[in-house]
């Protein structure tokens, strides 16, 4: 009798969709990802969580400040630590590079600062756009 164990699925046709909804890398490595629509939009809060692995050293996730004409902070916390804050430009890509651990859980979340007002329900101007998420 002989036995076997699957160490690794790898995703031959992945949409951006599958990685912005469900967090699925076309390399096989599967994280969490909660707060970004379907095509990437933000509406507020985006939180990251990505398991220990071996195989990436960093998450380099690519966002978008788009379309208002004025700049919003975007603030960054690391593990729940002091947020760090910086200025998003107007349809410029911004990457926010993320250590990842090969021992624990690296959970991470970025988002807008409180300092926005609650938006109306489908109404994108005060978001930010996830443009891409990868990993070194």
């Amino acid at each position: 009798m002989r036995s076997f164990v699957i160490k690794n699925i790898s995703f031959e046709n992945l949409t951006r969709t599958d990685l912005l909804a469900r967090g699925w890398h076309r390399s096989g490595y599967l994280f969490g990802i909660t707060g970004a629509d379907t095509d990437g939009w933000v509406d507020g809060r985006l939180s990251l969580n990505f398991p220990a692995t071996l195989k990436f050293k960093t998450a380099v996730v690519e966002v978008m400040r788009f379309p208002s004409p004025k700049d919003y902070p975007l603030s960054v916390s690391v593990n729940g630590g002091k947020d760090t804050t910086r200025m998003l430009g107007l349809e410029r890509s911004e990457r926010i590079r993320i250590p990842l651990s090969s021992i624990s859980e690296t959970p991470r979340g970025a988002g807008i600062g409180p300092e926005l007002p609650p938006r109306r329900p489908g109404h994108r101007s005060r978001s930010y756009r996830v443009v891409n998420i990868d990993f070194e």
